[in-house]
């Protein structure tokens, strides 16, 4: 019989690293990181539902992963903090561009924002 120390749960981390990083899009400016992101949005559900994605970076400012935390209705979202920390830490992020949609397409910043 096992001693209780030995009863805990195993954690395993793997991160497969798809492309060359001499692919890896540069971030030079907001525009770079904006451009990146909205490419990634639907465009069939954009107006639809709200998304809030994360880039992260290494540090050369390289995109080395691109993200959807989570996906809301028309008016709102709620974000889990630990999904994100999580897999920036798992793909050993250095940074990291947040951002989020407004199906409305108001561009004014929500006291929630």
């Amino acid at each position: 019989m096992k001693s209780e120390i030995f009863k805990v749960n195993v954690v395993s981390l793997c991160y497969k690293q798809k492309y060359d990083t001499t692919e890896y899009p540069i971030i030079n400016d907001s525009k770079k990181a904006a451009d990146i992101l909205y490419e990634s949005w639907d465009k069939d559900t954009i107006a639809m539902e709200e998304q809030f994605k994360v880039l992260y970076l290494n540090r050369r400012n390289q995109v080395i992963g691109l993200y959807t935390v989570c996906v809301g209705g028309v008016t709102g979202i709620v974000v889990c903090n630990k999904k994100i920390l999580a897999c920036g830490l798992k793909i050993v992020a250095s940074g990291m561009i947040i951002a989020h949609n407004h199906p409305s397409g108001n561009k004014m910043l929500s006291e929630k924002d």
